[in-house]
Parts: C-alpha cells; structure tokens; sequence
C-alpha cells in the first residue's frame, strides 16, 4: 500500500518535502516537518477508502461463494452445493438467469418451453462493463 501511495508523483514530491523540512540548516520550520501532517492525513484517508472498498470485496465474494448451485456427484445425481465446494472438472447444470463464475466451461444447452432449442446466451456485463 505505501509503495503504491509513493509512486504518485505528489506523495513523493511532499515525501521528500518532508524530509527536506527535518534539516534544521536549510529549513524555515525549524527541523519541523509540517508538510508531514497533510501528506499523512492524504494517506491515511486513502487507507480508510481502500480498508473499506476491501471489507465491502470480501463481503460480495463471500455472498458468491455461498450461492447454491447444482453440481453432479457420485453417479450423476445432482446435489445442492454452495459455489466455493465446486471442483475443477465438476459438471454444474445451470438455470436461465442464473449468475455463474467466469470460469467454467459451456458443454450443452437445453430447450425450455418457448425457446429455441440448443440456444445459450451468455452475458458478459459484470466482466467487461458493457
């Protein structure tokens, strides 16, 4: 996280301001740093924002990864699992609607009342924006 708040050219810039500011020869706040106190108030503000847009990921991803899905097991017979036991190589009958994972790999399509058989479409919104 500092690193990443470092390589903006002005956390740098006050960064070494800083620093500069400590060397009582050639400061005018005499060895005081007050450029520190808005440079680590910025940074600590940021933090906070990134703590939460991370608390708010972790809270979504647990709601996915509990979602029930049916998966076939021990002969075929489909069973009631939340997404996080789904394994690689696991055949998973999905509905019309339904959210899925990106990575999973389409084998078959089949026809509901009204429908036109063998017909999939797939919508990439939440992956591309679009």
């Amino acid at each position: 996280f500092l690193f990443e708040q470092f390589t903006r050219f002005a956390n740098a810039y006050f960064l070494v301001v800083c620093v500069m500011q400590t060397i009582p020869s050639i400061s005018i706040t005499e060895g005081f740093p007050s450029a520190a106190i808005p440079l680590f108030s910025v940074i600590a503000f940021d933090a906070l924002i990134t703590a939460t847009e991370d608390y708010r990921r972790h809270k979504d991803d647990t709601l996915n990864n509990n979602r029930p899905t049916l998966v076939a097991r021990d002969g075929g017979e489909f069973q009631q699992r939340p997404w996080m036991d789904v394994q690689v190589g696991d055949i998973v009958k999905v509905w019309r609607g339904q959210t899925i994972p990106a990575d999973m790999v389409f084998l078959a399509a089949g026809a509901d009342e009204g429908a036109s058989p063998r017909e999939c479409y797939v919508q990439t919104a939440q992956l591309d924006g679009e």
